[in-house]
């Protein structure tokens, strides 16, 4: 049997690349170009594609992508670091296993521009399968062959088809436009980005005529990092990929700068900063995304379910364009994604607009989403630092209770405040395990940020 495979993007001379292959070596797998790719570098079984930029079995990227979302830590069976991970080892150390995938250049950042539907793709239970297996002592081999009987191919591929003299045509995908792809890049670099703000010891200037108290410097922080709202912003017919994505980037840039305000913030280690940013980037951006929302349009954005993106009202009604970077719809992604943005609505936007809090008491509710960091990982010192800063804008609100508002009886509001700061980490859970969903069963052609995590990017 001969193979073609054609390039639709003209890079060679020939329309097609034909090779010849014993029909034996197809029968036996459901993956039509299993024996075309040579040997797994891994574990050299036979190979089943390119999975995260580099050619490996279906098993070996399946430990990969279940390592890194599940964030497994292995411990080396010969405390060596230098197991044998050949074919003939039926039980491979996982150490050393994860170790090699590092070193071949493996990684999550790699896209891969096609990728097998939600429904097609290896389930939670082929995974823990595997995991069962891989402690029975199943090789490579026997793992590969039981994940492609349940699976489609990984390979960039359009089509595959065969004709009466026994040859089968594989149309190559053609990579994303260029402006998307750079995009794509710019946010896997985002984590790059964000330890350059980091880097600095200093917090960001602020240029006033008076001291500034510690919610102040915040709230002078919010609203540069706003810039101008729109008074009639326009509807937003369709949101674009690339509109998609210059919104992420720029929020997880615009949530490293606004921490980098705080004075307590910027002169702590860089692994802590980067720590407290993996956990609270994503609260702060909701919270923002929220209270704009309320700003701009009001009472309307809870009863029609408004948000603002980039300058623009984005309805139910907006269309969502994922620019080919998914087999799914466009439509059945807007329903995947959509449910999780009208609950903010109930738990956030609703309390929020039912509280009208006062900008002191909205940059309070900010501060202290970013120092809730008890049982984060953080260091013993850091946990002293972020105590201190508590009771620090604590007393700062206390004063303003009192002295601007005369207001003695203020617990009622308080308690609103982080009612609304716990139901926002409550929906930080939830939408890490949606984009956990997504990573696992390869929904986009690229790795989303999940759950504000810059080590993901």
């Amino acid at each position: 049997m001969s193979l073609r495979v054609m390039d639709p993007r003209g890079e060679t001379d020939l329309e097609y690349i034909e090779v010849t292959v014993d029909e034996m070596d197809l029968s036996t797998s459901c993956l039509p170009t299993s024996s075309l790719l040579s040997e797994c570098v891994i574990c050299s079984q036979p190979s089943h594609g390119i999975h995260f930029g580099v050619t490996t079995c279906r098993a070996c990227a399946a430990f990969f992508r279940r390592t890194v979302v599940l964030n497994k830590k292995y411990s080396c069976k010969q405390s060596d670091g230098k197991c044998d991970l050949g074919p003939e080892v039926r039980s491979l150390c996982r150490h050393c296993r994860y170790e090699k995938c590092l070193q071949v250049g493996m990684t999550p950042d790699n896209v891969q521009w096609n990728r097998d539907r939600l429904c097609n793709a290896m389930k939670l239970e082929d995974f823990e399968k595997m995991e069962k297996d891989e402690q029975k002592g199943l090789n490579g081999k026997e793992q590969t062959m039981e994940m492609a009987s349940k699976s489609s191919p990984e390979m960039p591929i359009e089509e595959i088809r065969s004709n009466q003299q026994g040859t089968t045509v594989i149309k190559i995908k053609p990579p994303p436009p260029p402006h998307i792809a750079q995009l794509i890049s710019d946010l896997g670099n985002v984590t790059k980005r964000v330890e350059r703000i980091f880097m600095q010891s200093t917090p960001m200037e602020i240029v006033s005529a008076f001291p500034l108290t510690a919610l102040q410097r915040m709230a002078v922080a919010t609203e540069r990092l706003r810039g101008f709202l729109p008074s009639n912003p326009p509807m937003l017919p369709k949101l674009s990929f690339e509109l998609l994505l210059s919104h992420l980037i720029k929020n997880r840039e615009n949530g490293a700068k606004w921490m980098m305000h705080c004075e307590e913030f910027a002169r702590l280690p860089l692994e802590e900063k980067l720590l407290i940013y993996q956990k609270v980037c994503g609260n702060l951006a909701r919270l923002e995304k929220v209270a704009v929302a309320l700003a701009v349009v009001g009472e309307e954005a809870l009863k029609k379910k408004l948000f603002l993106m980039e300058g623009h009202i984005m309805s139910p009604l907006t269309e969502f364009d994922v620019c080919g970077m998914s087999n799914y719809s466009d439509e059945e992604i807007r329903r995947f994604m959509w449910p999780s943005m009208e609950n903010l609505f109930e738990d956030l936007g609703r309390p929020l607009h039912a509280l009208s809090p006062a900008p002191l008491e909205y940059i309070y509710l900010l501060c202290t989403t970013m120092w809730n960091v008890d049982g984060r990982g953080v260091s013993p010192e850091t946990i002293r630092v972020a105590d201190t800063y508590r009771e620090r804008i604590s007393a700062e609100l206390h004063d303003y209770y009192i002295h601007s508002k005369g207001q003695e009886n203020y617990a009622h509001r308080l308690i609103q405040l982080h009612r609304i700061r716990n139901n926002n980490e409550r929906h930080e859970l939830e939408r890490s395990e949606l984009f956990l969903m997504f990573r696992l069963f390869d929904v986009f052609h690229f790795d989303f940020p999940c759950g504000g995590d810059p080590k993901r990017h």
